[in-house]
């Protein structure tokens, strides 16, 4: 089975990219290693922007995908009292994590944000290949810097 993560921006799901590239990933890149690789399954963080769009994406092409959330704490935290967007929308992390085949919780608890930064590990760590949205927010560089310590390779995800 070939595993494929991806982490990018929060920013997507107030950027006005976020349908555009949901449609990216179902139409092109997902079919395109399904082609070459027969099987796969994504692995996603759970964050609000890319995350969430690659989950949408695995659930259109009816690939599985696990979820590596932080915390317990990090839908509440992140989706409903911070959310990037301003307004609470932990319904739509409940219907993530739901699809979901399988949700693993990464730390006991938020840490004072440190925990994003564990599961980044854990995402590397798990993947054949990262896939990666904007690679410039502090998250996002991190794991794309751990990707490049470990030789996990990774494709930055442009729309045509």
């Amino acid at each position: 089975m070939f595993t494929v993560a991806g982490t990018g921006s929060r920013s997507l799901c107030v950027d006005g990219n976020f349908n555009r590239v949901l449609e990216f990933l179902s139409t092109d890149t997902i079919p395109r290693t399904l082609e070459a690789r027969g099987e796969m399954e994504i692995v996603a963080g759970g964050a609000e922007g890319f995350d969430h769009c690659l989950a949408l994406a695995a659930q259109v092409c009816e690939v599985p995908y696990d979820l590596y959330i932080p915390s317990r704490s990090y839908g509440t935290y992140y989706w409903r009292d911070h959310s990037y967007t301003g307004r609470d929308r932990m319904h739509e992390f409940d219907e993530m994590v739901a699809g979901a085949r399988q949700v693993l919780y990464i730390c006991e608890s938020h840490q004072g944000g440190k925990a994003n930064f564990v599961r980044n590990q854990a995402m590397v760590n798990a993947a054949d290949k990262m896939w990666v949205w904007k690679p410039t927010s502090r998250g996002t560089a991190h794991a794309v810097r751990l990707c490049e310590s470990s030789k996990t390779p990774y494709y930055e995800i442009e729309l045509p």
